[in-house]
């Protein structure tokens, strides 16, 4: 199936289109390299920031393309030399040290190539994309044990009220059993801290169906509380750095790495280029399952008070028997 499923809402709160944004991540191709090819696709001018950041600015905007390490990207290894005496200053870092530093990340380290928010018109030429860096060799996340390599869609929410918030929130938790059985994530993702499961009481907190946080803030106040991370697959903090970045900043482990914009930030999704069979597509239309939960209030409420029913009555078996409502709701819709 290459054929991406609609927004249920297809316009924010200001009339606009609701974009989304993709981060792609592989390895076999360098960003240099890929900048070409997003050049070919989606046209503009290429500009280099140093041998690890390129970008790309076309028709619908920038992409970027980088080894997706934060600090090869600004060199910090360069400090490590010289706590050991070393005076890179006395040497040509880009002739040496930088080339030993990318033929290691290139084993462990993706290029991402990140683009800019797209609208829904737009997103067929992410198959093109995803054509065009096959050809060229690229490889995604199956195709070694050590690539734990992630597709992100990073898609604008219709607006920033609490209830909104929450009903996503709760739709991704009640679906993400599902979603990931379906999706299949590789062995290497899920043992890797990026996609760590939501704990155990934020999830009986959120699913409990009287649960409704009068205000974004009380909601972030829960949100942190248990979750102070971006390391969740569906990570929050953009949305709520946009509504108050200094003390989203405050309540996360990883402050430096913030973001904050307007859009859900999932990262659950294998990026297998190359793999028979995967496209964004199909990734994208599992996350439209949350989106279709989340404008559903009815059934919302109905898949919360039975979870909440097979909490109280099972004492095993309770993941199987939540699985089982969650797969009936979605063979309605199919």
């Amino acid at each position: 199936m290459n054929d991406f499923i609609p927004l249920t809402i297809s316009r924010t709160e200001k009339d606009k289109p609701r974009k989304s944004g993709f981060e792609l991540e592989f390895a076999g191709l360098n960003p240099y390299e890929c900048a070409l090819i997003v050049q070919k696709i989606y046209g503009g001018e290429i500009q280099k920031h140093n041998r690890f950041a390129f970008t790309c600015k076309g028709k619908f905007g920038k992409f970027d393309c980088v080894y997706d390490a934060k600090s090869l990207i600004e060199k910090k290894y360069q400090s490590f030399f010289k706590e050991f005496g070393i005076d890179l200053n006395l040497i040509d870092p880009d002739a040496i040290i930088d080339t030993i530093v990318e033929k290691g990340a290139s084993l462990f380290v993706p290029c991402e190539i990140t683009t800019p928010p797209l609208e829904f018109n737009d997103f067929n030429t992410l198959n093109d994309l995803v054509t065009y860096l096959k050809n060229a060799g690229a490889k995604g996340t199956t195709q070694n044990i050590h690539y734990a390599f992630g597709l992100h869609i990073n898609l604008e929410t219709p607006d920033l009220e609490a209830k909104t918030l929450l009903s996503y929130l709760q739709s991704y938790i009640l679906l993400e059993p599902y979603i990931k059985e379906i999706s299949t994530i590789d062995l290497t993702r899920r043992i890797t801290a990026f996609i760590d499961p939501f704990p155990p009481a934020y999830i009986k907190q959120i699913l409990t169906s009287s649960y409704n946080p009068t205000s974004t803030k009380k909601l972030m106040r829960d949100y942190f509380t248990l979750n102070p991370t971006r390391n969740r697959a569906l990570d929050m903090t953009p949305i709520f750095g946009t509504i108050d970045e200094n003390y989203t900043k405050a309540n996360i482990q990883e402050p430096e790495l913030l973001k904050p914009r307007p859009a859900f930030h999932y990262r659950l999704p294998n990026c297998s280029i190359g793999e028979k069979g995967w496209n964004i597509a199909n990734e994208w239309n599992n996350f439209m399952l949350v989106e279709k939960l989340a404008n559903d209030d009815n059934m919302r409420q109905n898949l919360l008070t039975a979870y909440e029913r097979i909490q109280d009555e099972y004492f095993f078996g309770k993941k199987s028997k939540h699985l089982e409502a969650i797969k009936s709701w979605a063979k309605e819709l199919t």
